[in-house]
C-alpha cells in the first residue's frame, strides 16, 4: 500500500512541474543574429579569447528547434565548439507560415543556404568556411558543398544518404505514405504530425520508458530541470512546407535520387563524387531515426581523399545531451578541423 501511495505522489509532483513546460524559458550563450532572410535567422556566438580559424556554419534541420545543441549552455554541444576556440555561426530556420507552402529544399539550399554563406566569407574576407550539418541540415550541406566552391571542410552528424538501407525504419514507413492526403488539403503539414510519426519509430522509449525515468529524478533539482527542457524542445516541433515534405518523401525516399547520382536542385545536378573536400562523417551507432548503414553510404560515393567516420555509441540526440559525449565529439571536431 505504501509503494502505491508514493509513486502516486511522484505522479502528482510530476504532473505539476509538466503543467510549466512550457513558459519555461531557453538560455544561450551569448549571440546576436547578424544576417537573415525570410526562411531564417544567422546567429554569430561570441567568440571566446581563443576563437581563431576559419569560421564553422552550422545548418540544423527544418524540423526541430536549434535549442537543442545549447540548451544547458554552460556544457551544450555549442560551448563546446566555443571551449575549442571555434568561431560559431548557428542557422536557425523559421517555422513555416502558411504563405511558405511551395518552399522547397531547392529554397532552402541554393537561396537561404548560400545567402548565409555568402554573408560569412563577406564578412571575414576569406574565399571558403567550414560547414558542419546535422542530419536534414546535412543534407542541405552535402548537396550545398557538390554545387558550390566555397567549403574547405565539410562535417555531418547523422545525415542520412542511402534511403533504401534495410534497417532504415524513417523512409522505410515514408514510402508507404499516401501524400495525396496532403496535397488535397494544400496545406503546410503540421508539427505534431511529424512529431508522432517520430513518436512511431519508438513508441515504448519516446512514451513510456523516458517518463518512468522522471519519477527518479524529481528530487534532483538540476536533473528534472533539463529533463523538462528536453521535453519543451521535443513538444516544440516546426511544420514542414507542402512542398518540401513530398520533395523528401518522392525524390529523396521512394527515388533514393541522391544516393543514385539523379538529384537535381532548380536543374542543377547534385553529384556527390564531384565533393573531394575533407569530410568527417559523425554517425551515431544507435541512432534510431538514421540507420548507420545510410550515414556510412557516403563513403562509397565521395572522391574526398580526406574522409574520415567517426563511430559514437549513442542514440539520434546523445551527442547533444550527453556531457561526457559532447564534450569528446567537439574536441574530435577541433582536431579534426586543425589537421585539415
Amino acid at each position: 500500500m505504501q509503494d502505491s501511495i508514493d509513486f502516486q505522489s511522484l505522479f502528482e509532483e510530476s504532473a505539476k512541474l509538466f503543467k510549466n513546460i512550457m513558459v519555461l524559458d531557453y538560455s544561450y550563450n551569448p549571440r546576436k543574429v547578424v544576417h537573415s532572410t525570410s526562411a531564417c535567422k544567422l546567429y554569430h556566438y561570441a567568440s571566446s579569447s581563443k576563437s581563431k580559424g576559419i569560421p564553422l556554419l552550422i545548418v540544423f534541420a527544418t524540423i526541430n528547434k536549434t535549442e537543442i545543441l545549447d540548451l544547458i549552455p554552460q556544457n551544450s554541444f555549442i560551448k563546446g565548439l566555443l571551449n575549442q576556440g571555434i568561431d560559431v555561426y548557428l542557422l536557425d530556420w523559421n517555422a513555416p507560415s502558411a504563405k511558405d507552402i511551395h518552399l522547397t529544399i531547392d529554397n532552402y539550399v541554393l537561396k537561404h543556404l548560400s545567402s548565409c554563406v555568402d554573408f560569412i566569407t563577406k564578412k571575414n574576407a576569406i574565399r571558403k568556411i567550414n560547414l558542419l550539418g546535422i542530419c536534414q541540415g546535412g543534407l542541405f550541406s552535402l548537396c550545398y558543398n557538390a554545387l558550390f566552391q566555397n567549403i574547405k571542410n565539410l562535417i555531418l552528424i547523422s545525415t542520412p544518404i542511402n534511403f533504401n538501407t534495410r534497417y532504415h525504419a524513417m523512409p522505410n514507413l515514408l514510402k508507404r505514405l499516401d501524400e495525396s492526403i496532403f496535397i488535397d488539403l494544400n496545406k503546410n503539414i503540421p508539427g505534431f504530425l511529424i512529431k508522432q510519426f517520430f513518436v512511431s519509430l519508438r513508441p515504448f522509449e519516446v512514451i513510456g520508458k523516458k517518463y518512468l525515468k522522471l519519477l527518479d529524478i524529481l528530487k534532483n533539482t538540476e536533473a528534472s530541470t533539463k529533463f523538462l527542457l528536453i521535453e519543451k524542445w521535443w513538444q516544440d516541433t516546426n511544420d514542414q512546407t507542402l512542398a518540401s515534405f513530398l520533395q523528401m518523401v518522392e525524390v529523396f525516399c521512394r527515388k533514393n535520387a541522391l544516393f543514385n547520382g539523379k538529384l537535381q536542385l532548380d536543374r542543377k545536378k547534385v553529384c556527390l563524387d564531384v565533393i573531394s573536400n575533407p569530410i568527417l562523417n559523425i554517425i551515431a551507432k544507435q541512432d534510431a531515426i538514421v540507420a548507420m548503414s545510410s550515414s556510412k553510404a557516403l563513403k562509397q560515393l565521395t572522391t574526398s581523399k580526406h574522409y574520415h567516420e567517426l563511430i559514437v555509441t549513442t542514440g539520434h540526440l546523445g551527442i547533444y545531451l550527453n556531457e561526457k559525449l559532447t564534450n569528446r565529439v567537439t574536441q574530435k571536431i577541433a582536431e579534426w578541423l586543425q589537421q585539415h
